[in-house]
C-alpha cells in the first residue's frame, strides 16, 4: 500500500522536531548538583587528606558529579578507550584539586525537589545492586557498569535543563496515569530519557560500551551489541522500580535470553533489594547525612 503523503510529512515533521531537541540536549555541558550534596563536599576537599573511604562516600555518588568527572576524563582522547570501574578508580585519575576545580564549576539546582530526590535514590541504590550482581556472578569484566548505573538516567538531567517545564508535564502524566517515565516521555517529546543520555554521553566522548546500554535501557529492541550490558542495566533498573513502587516497563524476556540470563532469580535480587532502598531512604530522614550539616 502506498504511503499517505500527509501522514509521510508529518512523520518527517516529528523526526525533525526530535532531531532538535537531541539537538538542545547534545549543548549541555554541565548539569546541576543539589547545593545540599555540594554544601557537604566542599569542606571534606578542602582538608589536606581525604577521609580513606571518601570513593565510597554517599555524597560522591551524586549522578550529575559523576557524569561531569567522566566527561573531564574523556575529554582526553587517551582515556576514551578506559572503563573506569568505580569512583575510586575515577577520583585517583582526576586527582583532589581536579575535582575541586570541577566542582566550583557545576551550578548548583534550585532546590533539591522531591523528584530529584527520587532519581538520586534510583541511581544510587541502582549501582549498589549493579555491584552486588557483578561481583557475585563474577563479571569483572563489567565492574565499568557498577559507575554506569550511576549516569544510567542522565538523560532526564539533561530534559529538565533544557524544558523544566514539559519534564514537569511528564512526572504529572506520569502521576496521574502511573505510566513508566518514558512512556510519557513518548507523548510528549516523541523520544525519551534513554535518547537524550545516549546523545548527551556520546557527545560528551563516552566509549560505546557506556552510551549504547543506556540507549537500548528502556527498548523492546535486543541491541545488535553490547547485549549482556544492556540486559543488566534493564533488569537493574526494572529491579529498582519495582521495589520502589516506581511504574516501569515491563522486563525484557527476549533481551534476557539473548543475553543468556533469562534464568536469574528474579525473586531472590527483589528481596535483596528491598533492603538496600530502605537503607538509602533512611539517608533522607531527620537525622540522615542528607540532613547533616557541615560548618
Amino acid at each position: 500500500m502506498a504511503e499517505n503523503p500527509e501522514n509521510a510529512g508529518d512523520k518527517r515533521l516529528v523526526l525533525t522536531e526530535k532531531d532538535k531537541f537531541l539537538q538542545r540536549v547534545s549543548n549541555v555541558t554541565d548539569l546541576e548538583v543539589p547545593p545540599v550534596i555540594l554544601d557537604q563536599i566542599f569542606p571534606i576537599l578542602k582538608d589536606d587528606k581525604l577521609p580513606e573511604d571518601f570513593g565510597r562516600s554517599k555524597l560522591m555518588h551524586d549522578p550529575s558529579i559523576v557524569a561531569y568527572f567522566l566527561k573531564q576524563l574523556y575529554d582526553e582522547p587517551e582515556n576514551r578507550e578506559t572503563l573506569f570501574s568505580g569512583m575510586d578508580d575515577i577520583f585517583e585519575h582526576l586527582g583532589k584539586e581536579k575535582m575541586y576545580d570541577l566542582l566550583s564549576e557545576m551550578s548548583p539546582m534550585g532546590t533539591f525537589e522531591n523528584i530529584s530526590v527520587e532519581d538520586w535514590k534510583h541511581a544510587y541504590s541502582s549501582h549498589l545492586l549493579m555491584h552486588a550482581i557483578v561481583s557475585e556472578n563474577e563479571f569483572s569484566q563489567l565492574l565499568y557498569l557498577v559507575p554506569l548505573m550511576l549516569v544510567h538516567d542522565i538523560g532526564k538531567l539533561a530534559l529538565r535543563q533544557v524544558a523544566p517545564d514539559t519534564c514537569d508535564n511528564i512526572a504529572a502524566l506520569c502521576r496521574q496515569k502511573m505510566l513508566p517515565r518514558s512512556m510519557a516521555e513518548m507523548d510528549y517529546l516523541r523520544l525519551t530519557h534513554a535518547d537524550a543520555g545516549a546523545r548527551l554521553l556520546k557527545e560528551w566522548h563516552f566509549p560505546p560500551q557506556l552510551y549504547k546500554p543506556v540507549l537500548y535501557h528502556h527498548s523492546s529492541r535486543i541491541p545488535e551489541e553490547y547485549v549482556l550490558e544492556t540486559a543488566l542495566i534493564q533488569f537493574v533498573n526494572w529491579v529498582d522500580c519495582h521495589v520502589r513502587g516506581i511504574p516501569a516497563t515491563p522486563l525484557r524476556r527476549a533481551t534476557m535470553a539473548a543475553a543468556g540470563i533469562e534464568e536469574i532469580d528474579t525473586e531472590y535480587w527483589v528481596n535483596r533489594h528491598k533492603k538496600i532502598v530502605a537503607e538509602i531512604n533512611s539517608y533522607f530522614e531527620p537525622d540522615g547525612i542528607m540532613n547533616k550539616k557541615t560548618n
